[in-house]
């Protein structure tokens, strides 16, 4: 067993040990969890639908370990559970998993969904807003905070990464403001940027009032204007062309250009506005949609005032939203659907359920682990789970939670179980955290560095950009001629020679810049290395100053050895990985949302997803030779010792006596050839892929 799943047993056995037969806290008297299941059990009593058989606790414990840390329980998991005997284990299981990195994981992944978030790649910005998501999922920050932090954030990236709520639509506010009416009002307003909304109540101007809000937020910062660089730029004394000067000081500044400030901008009506309550290009003044007016009052600017009004539990529609989306994400279907397209006709399944909801939401304080511990706690997500399929239009009364397939990232993660140990603690090597810790640690040296010298490192870079203008000047006037006589040989010789030339010129910029920052000189195209060096130089100082940790050691004083050695970089959880997944990964073949839309991933299955499964890497991965599902089955010494470990390692319960009968007619014809083929037959069973 990995230590955080050991830790985590002792804890549940300690705590049992406490309760000795009584029943955890969640399951007292008057426990909102019970008045759930009183109002679920009321409504289908009145409908006369019979509620679902409980669970039993191996259905609970896969069911309860994909839903809140996002994969399959590993086998010792499993295991260790159903030896517990006691009627408390559920709930401290649901407790120590709602506190578990692996749930800052799957919830990463889930909000990832609805906010659009991206990663990868060279922006450094993105990086940091997913890093900062992760972080405010790990603290168990309050919902309300959350989306206030995002809706108010400004600065530059490396002091405030909330400002990649807005980078994530940089130039496009009406858009963002439609985007987040629909995620956290549950409003859909994307029509009403062009018309009045032909199904809803919402008009054009209606939505032009509240994108007022937020018009004036600027996604483009100006380093040289903050750092009051402009008049010594412009008068320094140089023989550069302007363009040499602006290209050197956007190379140099580049880590202070991603953030948000607020700009004096009115918004005015389109030229096309056709409705009698104003003229096209009339200014909108900023109002709200319903409840009270936002409250603008001294010292609060507009972004604050919608912010305040818009999670005020007294505007109503806030809290219903995030009640009914995490109903949704709990039982596989909201109380009113669509959860992002709540119209003001809209009417819950059932109302006093909503109702209920809304006020636990408000008296928890809007925190998310505590509401979904009430709900994970009640019997009514802990029934099994409901087969029939229910039209879009149709209500659905919870008899269970809906029958639901694996997300993509949750197949991933729990193939991943059946891989490498301790997969909620594997990180991505080299990942975001020391990169945006070299680009803090770039934006203070900029930032704490002289004027002067940041002119001088401006200046002498633009001069060596204009050196290298001027020593290939008239190669590519001769290039010029050369592509207009299709002179292909010609072409090629004096591209080759500007290349030779621009490979010198980025070593020459080189060894300024390390001469600047009194740096060693390292051969590089990147300009700025010299930079990242020191940068890099520094955060080591820092990480020794204040303790970095250590490998922990065996009795010996040995270094304890990698427990993922062997294993490839690229096996690590899905919220470890770009996000999205690049293009043809198994996480998009499976649906993975491209974060261009809210809520925007795919659960149907293809082709595509078959043949990966019965084809592609997958049984390699697990059946390897280092793989956990391997060595597991290497220490079973029975046939039946064996079928119940891959039985249980992938789809959480043990071998029926049926299929023991078909194994042992496979494995007397077979010999140990037969265990792979069921790995591979289970593999791609529908069993392995849905939540039961």
């Amino acid at each position: 067993m990995n230590r955080t799943s050991t830790l985590a047993f002792r804890s549940l056995a300690l705590v049992i040990s406490c309760l000795g037969l009584g029943i955890g806290a969640e399951a007292t008297a008057a426990n909102p969890s019970q008045q759930i299941d009183q109002l679920v059990e009321a409504r289908l009593k009145e409908l006369n639908i019979p509620p679902n058989p409980p669970t039993t606790d191996a259905q609970f414990v896969r069911r309860i370990y994909l839903d809140i840390v996002g994969r399959i329980p590993s086998l010792e998991e499993t295991r260790k559970f159903l030896t517990i005997d006691n009627p408390a284990k559920r709930s401290i299981l649901i407790k120590l998993l709602l506190e578990s990195e692996g749930h800052v994981s799957h919830s990463f992944n889930y909000w990832a969904d609805i906010l659009r978030a991206k990663s990868g790649g060279r922006d450094v910005s993105a990086d940091a807003y997913v890093t900062w998501i992760k972080g405010a999922l790990r603290k168990n920050r309050s919902y309300r905070d959350f989306v206030i932090d995002l809706v108010t954030a400004e600065g530059q990236t490396w002091e405030n990464p909330a400002v990649g709520f807005y980078l994530r639509d940089q130039g496009m506010p009406l858009d963002h403001m439609a985007y987040t009416a629909q995620i956290f009002l549950g409003k859909s307003m994307v029509c009403a940027q062009c018309h009045d909304h032909p199904f809803d109540e919402t008009t054009q101007m209606e939505f032009y009032r509240m994108a007022a809000f937020t018009y004036g937020v600027s996604t483009s910062l100006r380093p040289r204007d903050l750092l009051g660089l402009n008049k010594q730029l412009k008068s320094a004394s140089n023989d550069n062309d302007r363009r040499h000067i602006d290209r050197a000081a956007e190379t140099l500044l580049e880590p202070l250009e991603a953030g948000v400030e607020d700009r004096e901008r009115t918004l005015k009506l389109p030229h096309d506005y056709e409705y009698d309550d104003a003229a096209p290009g009339d200014v909108v003044r900023p109002d709200t949609l319903f409840g009270d007016r936002a409250s603008r009052s001294r010292g609060k600017n507009l972004r604050r005032a919608y912010a305040e009004w818009m999670t005020d539990p007294k505007n109503g529609r806030f809290t219903k939203v995030i009640a009914n989306r995490l109903w949704h994400r709990v039982m596989g279907r909201g109380l009113i659907e669509p959860l992002d397209d709540i119209k003001d006709a809209s009417e819950a399944s059932h109302p006093a359920l909503l109702q209920f909801l809304i006020r636990e939401m408000e008296r928890h304080d809007y925190d998310q682990r505590a509401f979904l511990s009430m709900l994970y706690n009640t019997r009514t997500y802990q029934r099994q789970a409901g087969t029939d399929y229910v039209s879009p239009g149709e209500d659905y009364h919870f008899p269970g939670p809906l029958l639901r397939r694996m997300t993509a990232e949750q197949l991933w993660d729990s193939l991943l179980t059946l891989t490498i140990p301790d997969p909620d603690n594997r990180k991505r090597a080299g990942g975001n955290n020391h990169r945006l810790e070299n680009e803090r640690l770039k934006a203070r040296m900029i930032v704490d560095t002289k004027k002067g010298d940041l002119v001088t490192a401006i200046t002498g870079l633009a001069d060596i950009l204009a050196k290298l203008r001027d020593d290939t000047v008239d190669l590519r006037a001769e290039l010029t001629l050369a592509i207009e006589a299709k002179d292909q040989k010609k072409i090629n010789t004096i591209r080759r020679e500007i290349n030779r030339f621009d490979r010198s010129s980025r070593t020459e910029q080189n060894k300024y810049l390390a001469s600047f920052y009194g740096g060693n000189s390292q051969q590089s195209d990147d300009p700025l290395s010299m930079m990242r060096m020191a940068s890099e130089q520094m955060m080591n100082e820092k990480t020794k100053n204040n303790g970095s940790k250590k490998q922990p050691k065996t009795k010996a004083g040995e270094q304890k050895a990698d427990p993922w050695q062997g294993f490839p970089a690229g096996l690590v959880r899905a919220s470890e990985l770009q996000s999205p997944a690049p293009a043809g990964h198994f996480l998009r073949q499976f649906g993975q949302s491209d974060r261009e839309v809210i809520d925007n991933a795919n659960h149907d299955t293809s082709s595509d997803q078959a043949l990966a499964l019965m084809n592609g890497g997958v049984f390699a991965q697990i059946s390897a030779p280092n793989a956990m599902l391997t060595r597991h089955l290497a220490k079973a010494t029975t046939p039946q010792e064996k079928l119940d470990t891959i039985f249980m390692a992938m789809l959480g319960r043990p071998v029926t006596e049926r299929e023991l009968r078909r194994m042992d007619l496979l494995i007397e014809s077979q010999g140990e050839k037969a265990y792979l083929n069921l790995i591979w037959a289970l593999l791609n069973t529908s069993e392995l892929s849905f939540i039961q």
